[in-house]
């Protein structure tokens, strides 16, 4: 983080909420990592996208998997349906609710 706030001109601002559906991080590490995954490289298919993003990530929070799945959204199924459909939710360490694959990640 501290090297991206570097990079940028005076007075510009660096939130990592930035980066959402354009990289992936991990701030736990050491050092911490940022690493490209924009949602446009992404397979439209829900299927797909859905197993494409738990091969990067076994556990999502809805923080983090909203932005790569806000495109699915249509008339006929919504974001929440399918959560329901493709993921099974659980509670991790820090009581927050996080989405894990409903069916073996191909």
């Amino acid at each position: 983080m501290e090297c991206w706030k570097q990079s940028v001109p005076e007075g510009i601002d660096t939130k990592i909420d930035y980066l959402r559906g354009l990289a992936l991080w991990d701030l736990n590490s050491m050092p911490p990592a940022i690493w490209h995954f924009p949602v446009y490289n992404l397979p439209e298919d829900p299927i797909s996208r859905f197993n494409k993003l738990f091969k990067v990530r076994d556990r999502w929070t809805h923080e983090d998997l909203e932005p790569y799945i806000r495109d699915l959204d249509t008339p006929t199924q919504s974001l929440n349906a399918m959560l329901l459909r493709y993921t099974r939710t659980s509670t991790n360490q820090k009581g927050e609710k996080v989405y894990n694959a409903k069916h073996s990640v191909k």
